[in-house]
């Protein structure tokens, strides 16, 4: 009995200190914390009436041509307010076609041998060396800067949206997916073919390790990678 008594004196010290509210779907009599009261706009009883008031509420659109392949498109219009610019797409592929056509990056050749890519990061402009060879398969993606340890730069880009960003390194070797991409002189803005070096993860810890203890050169990397 006392037991009984202690939650009845909780349940009412609570109900107390709630507010009663009409549910926004059933008009049904509600208690509610103040908290909620203050900042929600409907207050419900449960779920489904919930549910049951969003879908008859009629939602403001506005119609749009897609900026890359004019699709008729709608957006709603807190998207619209908070949008930066005054352009729709109708998927993210089309998004990254339009991206790739604005923000393509500008490729130099220095010679028939060797091209670098520039790729703008905030105030700094970083070169990526590749080899001319190259610059056909390079050129087809929206390369940008993502910073490494230290101050290495790795050249990343995006095919869609289903598919995970990877490497200017890993596109130009196409190594398989248990292998990793070393770079022989440490700098990975040098992506000549001549400076990579496709081996597993623990040969290149190997790698970078002992070159930056001098205990090897980078002609030693090359010859003898496949003792370490």
């Amino acid at each position: 009995m006392a037991h009984l008594e202690e939650t009845k004196q909780k349940i009412s010290k609570a109900l107390s200190k709630k507010i009663k509210v009409n549910c926004a779907y059933c008009n049904k009599e509600i208690w509610k914390a103040p908290c909620y009261v203050k900042t929600a706009k409907n207050l419900y009883c449960n779920r489904d009436c919930q549910n049951k008031h969003y879908k008859g509420m009629v939602i403001s659109r506005e119609k749009f041509n897609c900026a890359f392949c004019g699709q008729e498109i709608e957006r709603q219009q807190h998207k619209i307010k908070a949008s930066k610019t005054s352009k729709f797409f109708c998927s993210y592929d089309c998004h990254n076609s339009f991206r790739s056509k604005i923000k393509k990056n500008k490729i130099i050749k220095i010679n028939d041998k060797y091209s670098k890519v520039l790729i703008k990061r905030n105030d700094l402009i970083l070169e990526f060396l590749i080899d001319s060879e190259d610059i056909e398969k390079v050129s087809k993606y929206v390369w940008q800067a993502h910073r490494g340890k230290g101050k290495n730069y790795y050249a990343r880009a995006n095919e869609s949206y289903k598919n995970p960003s990877f490497s200017i390194h890993r596109l130009i070797m196409n190594p398989p997916k248990d292998k990793v991409v070393h770079h022989i002189n440490g700098s990975p803005q040098d992506n000549r073919k001549e400076n990579l070096l496709i081996c597993t993860q623990k040969e290149n810890m190997a790698f970078t390790r002992k070159v930056n203890k001098n205990l090897l050169t980078e002609a030693e990397v090359r010859g003898r990678w496949h003792e370490l």
